[in-house]
């Protein structure tokens, strides 16, 4: 039976096993008024008085003529009396709650009576872990060596001939536990912890002790598991990383001092490198002016326009001479400062006005602003003037139209020393930031940068001259971009301040302009020099300072124009003679950034190509896509897209695969060679080259591709291996006569379908197809059909009409007088021949 008492609202189960109920069956239960629960029992005549609240009860026998029924009904009267219904329900068994005898109210005291470690009883005081009785404790601890344990305990009740227990070892044991033999409880296997024990006795009465036994058990863990162990554990544990890490620092140390003589070797060595590939930079920049001083020296006679190219290009050599060797001077300090003492406001004023030709070709204001009338300091006029040349011939260059470059000397305090400031302002396009800390490396490009407005510091990466602006001179020790550069020019300008022990840096924002401010030490310990008396002198050296600029050039030819009705006609293209008769002439794409070698170009092909011209790789892939052309001369070494990735796209891409491709290219090494050619390129041409071997490249070109046309027209013999080009090509036209023949009997298919199916242009696909087969693109599909009616007409006993319309052709007229223009014959006898 399970009540929930009102004290506590947990369910209490009521049996003889669990706690000594007299009643193992109840027949009926009924309330009295005062909340007493009457159970009558099923098999007996036996009635109990239970308390929910304080779990006790009173066993009363009833009379053994009045059993109770096993479905008998207890019900409380009005008047207080319980009434039970006899065994046969024909009557009820009265009971007076109040005239029935009280429980015993002699409850015992239930107490712990002893403990048991390793199954030895304890004595209190004889140095055990008591040290009184144990049933005076309410808090008991015990070391680990204590398990196993125990505890004995008594409810000394003498009147009720059974008493059950209930206890557990909380929250060892969540649950109780019912003990029905002798009072002692033993543990073996309880883990460190602090716990509960706690025992309750119930006997006829109920329970005996309301309050029970409640003791506090305290297991401590071992040593090696006390907090002070775990801190030692994570002291030593601490100093074993720390030891380790030291060890490691130490090991890490030994190491770096042995990569750092590594790199000193490995720097040794990349110097040695990079001086040989210094020089060979060096050597293709001459490269590229001597292709033009070299070619254009030919015809020289009377021609002004190529004077000004020789010349433009023989004073840029000399400057590029000179920036290589005062950099190697630099470099071996065997560069001497020539130190004098003089006023240095005058000079600076000299050598910027010395610049005004060139800011004025450009419509730029160039302006020179001292805030001291006069500054006497030592310096070296040599190399000022390349350190104030250079800059100012930079500002110009990355200025656009209608600018202003500013130069501005002033005397200021430095750590309370006096400098002499130098500024040299523009309102360029200005230098993005991530780009500033490198404008004074060697040979440093910033490769996003198009070339119509290079930034300061920029080279191209095989040391190529980039394109100048048309009818502007190149500037003194140019930085690169789209001017005349070595990719030297502030690498020395830098080099040469820091030999005069000044300082130099840069400031820029994008779009406003850029400032160089060069800072030189004031100091008075040279020969003086009167700059006023001797301006005559400087005057007479005015020669060497124009060396290092370059000679104002002539207009550059246009680049070509196309028209609105053809888009393959050039302005270098000649087309016609004295007749009106137009001649075909093969079209050429000159992919060049260098404007003055593009020229030189031009006057040699422009009797016999159609030419058109591209500034860099990426708009060479554009033009070659757009108008297919026959042949293709690149340059290597150009921005935004070199030649090496042009030509390995140009091969790539479907429309242009076919096109002959020449690399002209400064670098003359077997390496480069191999490169390019690895790339797809079909002739390799070194600067400086000849007129007349490259004509002969372009002719032997020219019978190569008629090879090629010859080839892809007949079938392979059984011990020929074709090339990659033939291979590629030989797909490209089997799948379009794979196309032609899918849709051969759809009379509408024509030029346009087929170009949409093969994704290509009319003129791309009409530019390729007669550079494989000298067939325009109607012709192709028209010869697929008749090709194929021939074959059915031979092999076959169909219909020639039927035969015409399966190829395409509704009229049969048409289809005659196409097949006999094509084969010479007409379908009919052809018929009769089989």
């Amino acid at each position: 039976m399970d009540l929930t008492p009102k004290t506590t609202g947990t369910i209490v189960s009521y049996s003889p096993d669990e706690n000594a109920f007299p009643i193992a069956k109840a027949a009926s239960m009924a309330f009295d008024k005062e909340g007493m629960l009457w159970v009558a029992d099923f098999d007996e005549n036996l009635l109990v008085r239970l308390d929910t609240d304080h779990q006790t009860w009173t066993s009363i026998r009833k009379k053994a003529d009045s059993p109770v029924a096993s479905r008998s009904v207890g019900v409380l009267g009005p008047d207080g009396r319980l009434y039970f219904s006899n065994a046969d329900m024909t009557g009820w068994t009265e009971l007076d709650p109040e005239a029935l005898p009280l429980p015993p109210s002699d409850l015992s005291s239930l107490q712990l009576t002893g403990l048991y470690i390793k199954g030895e009883r304890q004595i209190p005081g004889k140095g055990g872990p008591l040290h009184k009785p144990i049933r005076e404790l309410e808090h008991i601890g015990l070391s680990h060596q204590s398990v196993p344990f125990g505890f004995c305990f008594s409810s000394f009740h003498f009147s009720s001939s059974r008493v059950v227990y209930h206890y557990r070892l909380y929250p060892y044991e969540e649950n109780w536990q019912v003990l029905n033999g002798d009072p002692e409880v033993h543990y073996s296997h309880v883990p460190a912890g602090t716990y509960r024990f706690q025992v309750k006795a119930y006997t006829m009465y109920g329970l005996s002790d309301r309050k029970g036994i409640d003791l506090t058990v305290v297991l401590h863990p071992p040593w090696w598991k006390s907090w002070w162990a775990y801190t030692s554990y994570v002291v030593i544990i601490m100093g074993l990383i720390a030891g380790l890490l030291l060890y490691q620092r130490r090991r890490l140390q030994f190491q770096a001092r042995l990569q750092i003589e590594h790199e000193r070797a490995e720097r040794l060595k990349e110097l040695d490198q990079f001086k040989s590939r210094f020089y060979t930079n060096i050597t293709h920049e001459f490269r590229t002016p001597l292709t033009v001083i070299k070619g254009m020296a030919e015809q020289i006679s009377g021609q002004d326009k190529v004077k000004t190219l020789i010349r433009r290009n023989s004073d840029r050599l000399l400057n590029m001479v000179n920036q290589l060797l005062e950099l190697s001077r630099l470099e071996t300090n065997s560069l001497a400062v020539n130190w004098v003492q003089g006023d240095v406001i005058p000079y600076l004023q000299y050598l910027t006005e010395s610049c005004h030709s060139l800011a004025n070709n450009k419509k730029i204001n160039l302006a020179f602003f001292s805030k001291a009338d006069s500054l006497v300091m030592d310096y070296d006029e040599t190399k000022l003037q390349h350190i104030l040349v250079n800059l100012v011939s930079n500002a110009i260059k990355f200025t656009p139209e209608y600018g202003s470059v500013k130069v501005t000397a002033a005397q200021v305090l430095e750590d309370d020393r006096p400098v002499l400031e130098l500024a040299v302002s523009d309102t360029g396009r200005g230098i993005a930031e991530e780009h500033l800390p490198h404008v004074f490396d060697r040979f440093y490009q910033a490769h996003s940068s198009p070339p119509q407005s290079p930034q300061r510091g920029e080279v191209p990466t095989e040391g190529l001259p980039e394109r100048p602006n048309a009818g502007n001179p190149p500037p003194s020790g140019g930085l690169g971009g789209a001017g005349t550069s070595s990719g030297i020019g502030l690498a020395l300008v830098k080099e040469l301040v820091q030999l005069l022990e000044g300082e130099i840096k840069a400031e820029s924002e994008v779009n406003k302009g850029t400032t160089f401010l060069v800072m030189l030490p004031v100091r008075n310990e040279a020969v003086a020099l009167h700059f006023q008396k001797d301006r005559g002198k400087l005057a007479a050296d005015s020669k060497s300072i124009s060396s290092s600029q370059p000679a104002t050039p002539g207009p550059l030819s246009p680049a070509p124009v196309y028209g609105e009705q053809g888009k393959g006609e050039s302005a270098h293209t000649p087309m016609h003679k004295s007749t009106d008769t137009p001649i075909y002439k093969p079209m050429l794409l000159i992919i060049e950034d260098n404007a003055d070698v593009t020229e030189y170009i031009i006057s040699c092909l422009d009797k016999d190509y159609a030419l058109h011209t591209a500034r860099n790789g990426k708009e060479g892939v554009e033009k070659a896509r757009e108008i297919v052309p026959d042949v293709i001369l690149c340059d290597v070494m150009m921005p935004e897209m070199d030649g090496f990735e042009a030509c390995r796209f140009l091969k790539s891409e479907r429309s242009t695969s076919h096109i002959p491709i020449i690399l002209l290219t400064a670098k003359a090494t077997q390496e480069d060679k191999v490169a390019g050619l690895s790339q797809g390129a079909d002739a390799y041409l070194t600067k400086p080259f000849d007129k007349e071997e490259l004509l002969v490249r372009l002719k032997n070109l020219a019978a190569v591709s008629q090879r090629l046309r010859e080839r892809l027209s007949m079938a392979p013999g059984p011990d020929e291996q074709p090339s990659e080009q033939e291979q590629r090509e030989a797909t490209f036209l089997k799948e379009l006569h794979e196309i032609v023949e899918t849709n051969m009997s759809d009379e509408s298919f024509d030029t346009n379908r087929l170009c949409r199916a093969i994704a290509m242009s009319r003129t791309q696909l009409h530019r390729k197809l007669k550079a494989l087969t000298g067939q325009a693109t109607a012709s192709y599909i028209r010869s697929i059909r008749l090709q194929k009616a021939k074959t059915l007409l031979e092999s076959t006993d169909m219909p020639i009409g039927e035969i015409a319309i399966q190829v395409g052709y509704k009229d049969f007229s048409h289809f005659s007088r196409s097949f006999a223009k094509e084969f010479g014959v007409l379908p009919s006898e052809v018929r009769k021949l089989t």
